[in-house]
């Protein structure tokens, strides 16, 4: 769709130690942007499916250049944020947009996706 953005990992997914992690696994920092609906859907899972391959356990997601956010956006993050659990990690959201904080609210996923207003902010997660 012409004009459309997407969900934009490339070069931004990096390993970042954080001073505090209680594991010993890198901390991954992936900015997301765009929109995240069911058009994006499928990239989103593939690039997160490559997040959970990698040896880190434990993911941030920077979602400071995200403009909307559907359900199914949504329930993508909780999937992605089950499965860090699953292996024993976590996932947690920084630099999220009012908007999409909103939805997180009005959903009751804030109670569940540990949100921060910056990266920085992150580093008493994860744990």
């Amino acid at each position: 769709m012409e004009g459309r953005t997407s969900v934009d990992w490339g070069a931004e997914v990096r390993p970042h130690p954080f001073e505090r992690c209680l594991s010993a696994s890198a901390v991954l920092i992936a900015a997301v942007s765009g929109e995240m609906d069911y058009l994006t859907g499928p990239e989103f899972r593939a690039a997160a499916q490559r997040l959970l391959e990698s040896p880190a356990q434990h993911l941030v997601l920077e979602m400071s250049g995200v403009d909307f956010l559907d359900s199914a956006g949504l329930n993508d993050v909780l999937r992605l944020s089950k499965r860090a659990a699953e292996g024993g990690g976590c996932l947690v959201l920084a630099a999220v947009p009012t908007l999409v904080r909103q939805v997180l609210s009005l959903t009751g996923a804030d109670a569940v996706l540990p949100v921060y207003a910056q990266v920085a902010d992150a580093r008493n997660e994860p744990r």
